[in-house]
């Protein structure tokens, strides 16, 4: 419901400066959110599982780049960049271009707009195997039934690997690089953090549904 909300908002662009603003504070949100949640899972645990733990910590590390990507938002914003952004954005700040490469002569502030969506990068594969980590620490103390953490647990992996495949072949010369950039941009939209707790948090009220 969250992320339909922040959709209507539309992308992320200095062209609509406090639709801008607003999109972000609404993904901050969410990813507040999820560290929350994933504290309280790994706290509420009957002995600390080191998969939580280390999921936890993959979480952590990838909003902390995260919500620096946002916090550069309201910057460019409030500084008044905003036009100087406009000029540059159309080649790097959309995942599917910029990682097929920038013009030759890029400025510095392509360089940076591409740095801070790169943060927005890690943060999803991060999030992917945090969470991954998490679902089999679920499995592990009984909260999910074992075949449907198992499946959670290939998904988050799976999720993260094309991820970081797909971003590193979309360099590549032709079809396989526009294919492979594509594919790292829709994995890489930010509503896609919250497919895998999803999944967990779903298999986790079904298997607590089936033991009343």
């Amino acid at each position: 419901m969250v992320f339909v909300l922040a959709g209507l908002t539309g992308p992320p662009t200095a062209e609509a400066p406090g639709l801008m603003l607003l999109n972000a504070a609404v993904l901050a949100a969410v990813a507040v959110v999820l560290i929350v949640a994933a504290t309280n899972f790994v706290l509420d645990q009957s002995r600390l599982d080191r998969a939580a733990v280390l999921g936890l910590l993959a979480v952590f590390v990838g909003s902390a780049g995260w919500m620096i990507n946002l916090v550069a938002r309201w910057a460019v914003v409030l500084s008044g960049a905003s036009g100087l952004q406009l000029d540059v954005e159309a080649s790097a700040w959309m995942a599917n271009v910029y990682l097929r490469g920038l013009p030759r002569e890029p400025n510095f502030l392509a360089y940076l707009l591409v740095l801070m969506d790169l943060l927005q990068v890690v943060y999803l594969v991060l999030g992917y195997v945090g969470f991954g980590l998490i679902s089999r620490s679920a499995v592990r103390d009984g909260l999910v039934a074992p075949r449907t953490g198992r499946i959670i647990v290939a998904v988050s992996f799976a999720l993260a690997g094309v991820t970081m495949v797909s971003s590193a072949a979309a360099a590549w010369v032709g079809a396989v690089g526009a294919v492979a950039a594509g594919a790292a941009f829709g994995l890489t939209i930010p509503f896609m953090s919250t497919l895998v707790p999803y999944l967990l948090g779903g298999a986790m009220l079904t298997t607590a549904g089936s033991r009343r």
